[in-house]
């Protein structure tokens, strides 16, 4: 919902509970980006801009900006660069393209965060994640079986 260069501060969940609540939030601040803030992620989304990234956070708030500074950054960065494309697809797929994207980073944060956990808790966690639908599904209406 907003465009700055200072996120929220990341937290660091280390429970199962505590890291699907964490991607579930940024899932849900995804969703608010897709559906009802779509039209200000599109016009933030500038290719004439720097790289961007797409950052959703665990309190279902979005926002795009450009990278984090922070080397190494405290938590996996999201797909850097979705202004580029947007003006060489149409909206829709660019959509889509930009969903794929952020299903992604919420995987890869859900490994980052899961990797103390035993196999078990994994396993567990995996079936949370799992159990709902990707932002690619809900992007392009396809259901989810």
């Amino acid at each position: 919902m907003y465009r700055t260069t200072h996120p929220p501060p990341n937290t660091n969940p280390s429970t199962v509970e505590e890291i699907f609540a964490d991607i579930n939030g940024r899932r849900s601040g995804f969703l608010q980006a897709f559906f009802v803030d779509v039209d200000s992620v599109f016009a933030l989304c500038n290719p004439e801009e720097e790289e961007l990234c797409l950052y959703a956070y665990p309190n279902e708030r979005w926002n795009v900006s450009p990278p984090h500074l922070q080397v190494p950054p405290d938590i996996p960065e999201p797909v850097l660069g979705i202004n580029f494309v947007r003006d060489g697809m149409p909206r829709k797929a660019w959509l889509q393209f930009v969903a794929g994207h952020c299903d992604s980073w919420l995987l890869y944060l859900a490994f980052f965060f899961g990797c103390r956990l035993n196999r078990h808790e994994r396993t567990r966690l995996f079936d949370l994640i799992d159990a709902q639908p990707t932002l690619y599904e809900q992007v392009t209406n396809r259901p989810s079986e």
